[in-house]
C-alpha cells in the first residue's frame, strides 16, 4: 500500500490540512493500484477475472453464459490452444492443459483409425467442448469415440452400505466417489 504522506517533506506532515489531503489521496492511490493489480491479472487467461474474460470471449468469439469462471475460462484456454498439428503427443499435451493430468484416459488404436477418450466425471462439464474442438483438431479419417468414466462397482465394493444410503443412485453414477 502506497501512502502518499511519505513522500511529503517532513516539516509538511504535520499540517492539519496534509493530513486531510493524506486520506483522501491515499485512497485515490489504493484505488489505482487496485486498478493496475486487475490489468495486470487480466493479460493472463489463467488469472483473468470477469472482466477480463470478457473481452478473451469477445476476441475470441465464445459466449460465457451463466457459467462460472473455472468453465469460462477452461473454454477460453481450449479455443485459444487449438492451433497446432495433430500429432499423438501434441493432442495428449492439449487434453492435460484443458482437463488436468489424470482426469482423463487417451487412446488411439491405429489399426481401426479410432481415437478413445474418457473424461473423468470431475471435468465432465468439458464434455461438449472437447468433442468439438478434438472433431476440429484430429483428422478426419479417424473415428472419435468420447464417453465419460463412470463410478464402477469396483469403486463402489469399498464403501459400506451406510455409506451409500447417503447418496441417490444418479449421484452415485454421475459424481466422482472418492
Amino acid at each position: 500500500m502506497k501512502e502518499y504522506i511519505k513522500y511529503l517533506p517532513e516539516f509538511l506532515k504535520d499540517f492539519k490540512e496534509i493530513t486531510c489531503i493524506d486520506k483522501v489521496e491515499n485512497q485515490v492511490l489504493n484505488d489505482e493500484w487496485q486498478r493496475f493489480h486487475n490489468i495486470e491479472q487480466n493479460q493472463w487467461i489463467k488469472t483473468a477475472d470477469d472482466e477480463g474474460l470478457k473481452r478473451y470471449e469477445k476476441m475470441l468469439g465464445l459466449s460465457g453464459g451463466g457459467n462460472s469462471l473455472d468453465i469460462r475460462r477452461s473454454s477460453v484456454l481450449i479455443k485459444y490452444n487449438n492451433n497446432f498439428i495433430y500429432t499423438y503427443y501434441m493432442f495428449k499435451n492439449y487434453l492435460s492443459n484443458i482437463c488436468g493430468e489424470g482426469n482423463y484416459d487417451f487412446e488411439v488404436d491405429y489399426n481401426e483409425y479410432t481415437v478413445y477418450i474418457k473424461l473423468g466425471l470431475n471435468v465432465k462439464f468439458l464434455y461438449n467442448t472437447v468433442e468439438s474442438h478434438a472433431r476440429f483438431i484430429i483428422p478426419a479419417n479417424m473415428v472419435i469415440n468420447i464417453k465419460l468414466k463412470f463410478n464402477k462397482h469396483t469403486t463402489l465394493t469399498k464403501m459400506t452400505h451406510s455409506n451409500l444410503s447417503a447418496y441417490t443412485h444418479d449421484t452415485i453414477r454421475n459424481t466422482e466417489l472418492k
